[in-house]
């Protein structure tokens, strides 16, 4: 019994030993802190695709190009909230729109900037297709856009590597405006 208990304690101060010995290189002392932007990478990373949830009541206004091109440009911006992101802004600076397949008009590579309070931006891009007949009906209707896919392209601050994907769905009135929304998966 005595045996037993003295190679019980041999073992345990050996496992003792094992756990406060370590290796060369690095201990605590010499280990250099982590920079404010290392520290806030490491709280704000995410590992696995997160759900991305949007809304915005929006405007537009056409614009003119410097060159003709035969499609409509306007500018839209918005005013809402976005998951990751609390009150933000929506700007799209130049949506190109082709009307020549009337009465479906069609964008290509829509670029959307989403800006949160704080400053950082994240960029979005997308594509849709949508039926205008509801505007010449009288009185004139609501131009609904669905399921126009798009992507996660990136961004500033925390948003700077960003990734994923969204669906753009919008329900435009030409006389009060539209409500639009990007919803999605976002990994940053």
């Amino acid at each position: 019994m005595k045996n037993r208990a003295f190679v019980f304690s041999i073992f345990y101060l050996g496992l003792l030993m094992a756990g406060c010995s370590y290796d060369e290189g690095l201990v605590p002392s010499d280990a250099e802190p982590l920079n404010g932007k290392d520290e806030a990478v490491l709280k704000g990373a995410k590992n696995h695709a997160v759900p991305f949830k949007s809304k915005f009541t929006c405007g537009g206004e056409e614009i003119t190009p410097e060159e003709p091109d035969g499609l409509l440009h306007q500018t839209v911006f918005g005013l809402g909230t976005a998951t990751h992101m609390g009150k933000t802004e929506l700007l799209i600076p130049d949506e190109e729109i082709d009307m020549s397949g009337y009465p479906f008009f069609t964008t290509t590579d829509v670029e959307v900037i989403l800006t949160a309070a704080n400053g950082d931006e994240l960029w979005l891009s997308y594509s849709s297709e949508f039926d205008v007949s509801p505007m010449f009906e009288d009185p004139p209707g609501i131009i609904y856009v669905r399921d126009a896919l798009g992507s996660i392209d990136g961004g500033t601050g925390k948003f700077e590597n960003a990734t994923g994907y969204i669906v753009y769905e919008g329900d435009w009135d030409l006389s009060t405006g539209g409500i639009c929304s990007f919803n999605g998966e976002i990994l940053y």
